[in-house]
Protein backbone atom coordinates (compact mmCIF):
# COMPACT_ATOMS: atom_id res chain seq x y z
CA UNK A 1 0.00 0.00 0.00
CA UNK A 2 0.64 3.43 -0.92
CA UNK A 3 0.89 6.08 1.99
CA UNK A 4 -0.19 9.50 1.18
CA UNK A 5 0.38 12.09 4.27
CA UNK A 6 -2.40 14.87 4.05
CA UNK A 7 -2.40 17.15 6.89
CA UNK A 8 -3.99 16.24 9.74
CA UNK A 9 -4.03 12.06 8.36
CA UNK A 10 -2.52 10.15 6.69
CA UNK A 11 -4.02 7.99 3.52
CA UNK A 12 -3.36 4.61 2.32
CA UNK A 13 -4.30 3.62 -1.57
CA UNK A 14 -3.99 0.24 -2.53
CA UNK A 15 -1.37 -0.38 -5.53
CA UNK A 16 -2.06 -2.69 -7.92
CA UNK A 17 -0.34 -3.77 -11.34
CA UNK A 18 -1.11 -1.63 -13.89
CA UNK A 19 0.02 -1.09 -17.53
CA UNK A 20 0.41 2.04 -19.66
CA UNK A 21 -1.69 2.11 -23.03
CA UNK A 22 0.94 4.09 -24.32
CA UNK A 23 4.52 2.99 -24.02
CA UNK A 24 3.02 -0.60 -22.75
CA UNK A 25 5.07 -0.61 -19.40
CA UNK A 26 3.91 -2.55 -16.24
CA UNK A 27 4.05 0.34 -13.11
CA UNK A 28 2.49 0.05 -9.93
CA UNK A 29 -0.83 2.47 -9.74
CA UNK A 30 -3.17 2.96 -8.00
CA UNK A 31 -7.27 2.50 -9.28
CA UNK A 32 -7.83 5.79 -11.16
CA UNK A 33 -3.90 6.08 -12.50
CA UNK A 34 -3.79 4.90 -16.39
CA UNK A 35 -0.38 6.38 -17.36
CA UNK A 36 2.81 5.10 -15.93
CA UNK A 37 4.26 9.03 -15.75
CA UNK A 38 3.84 12.52 -16.90
CA UNK A 39 5.25 11.94 -20.67
CA UNK A 40 2.94 9.17 -21.67
CA UNK A 41 0.31 10.81 -20.01
CA UNK A 42 0.94 14.27 -22.54
CA UNK A 43 1.57 11.90 -25.29
CA UNK A 44 -1.88 10.19 -24.38
CA UNK A 45 -3.33 14.25 -24.62
CA UNK A 46 -1.27 14.88 -28.26
CA UNK A 47 -2.69 11.85 -29.24
CA UNK A 48 -6.03 12.82 -28.77
CA UNK A 49 -6.29 16.71 -29.36
CA UNK A 50 -3.52 16.91 -32.28
CA UNK A 51 -5.88 18.51 -34.67
CA UNK A 52 -6.60 20.82 -32.55
CA UNK A 53 -3.34 21.83 -31.06
CA UNK A 54 -1.95 22.00 -34.84
CA UNK A 55 -4.62 24.29 -35.99
CA UNK A 56 -4.20 26.17 -32.99
CA UNK A 57 -0.36 26.31 -33.02
CA UNK A 58 -0.47 27.14 -36.95
CA UNK A 59 -2.68 30.20 -36.33
CA UNK A 60 -0.77 31.62 -33.81
CA UNK A 61 2.37 31.11 -36.13
CA UNK A 62 0.66 33.38 -38.81
CA UNK A 63 -0.90 36.04 -36.01
CA UNK A 64 3.48 36.27 -35.06
CA UNK A 65 3.92 36.58 -38.73
CA UNK A 66 1.22 39.08 -39.17
CA UNK A 67 -0.32 37.32 -41.84
CA UNK A 68 -3.89 35.57 -42.26
CA UNK A 69 -3.43 31.97 -41.81
CA UNK A 70 -3.64 30.20 -45.26
CA UNK A 71 -2.40 33.02 -47.19
CA UNK A 72 0.85 32.22 -48.69
CA UNK A 73 4.31 34.58 -47.45
CA UNK A 74 4.88 36.74 -50.18
CA UNK A 75 7.25 35.81 -52.86
CA UNK A 76 11.08 37.43 -54.31
CA UNK A 77 10.77 40.74 -54.93
CA UNK A 78 9.93 41.47 -58.32
CA UNK A 79 13.23 44.07 -58.74
CA UNK A 80 15.49 41.72 -57.15
CA UNK A 81 17.73 40.20 -59.72
CA UNK A 82 18.56 36.37 -59.98
CA UNK A 83 21.98 35.60 -60.29
CA UNK A 84 22.02 32.22 -61.18
CA UNK A 85 19.80 33.49 -64.24
CA UNK A 86 22.78 35.92 -65.47
CA UNK A 87 25.30 34.80 -68.11
CA UNK A 88 28.62 36.16 -68.29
Amino acid sequence: MKEISVPGHVRRMRLEERVCPVCGQAFPGTKRQRYCGASCERRAYYARHADELKARHHERYHQQKGQPAGEAPPGPRQNQVDCRAQTV
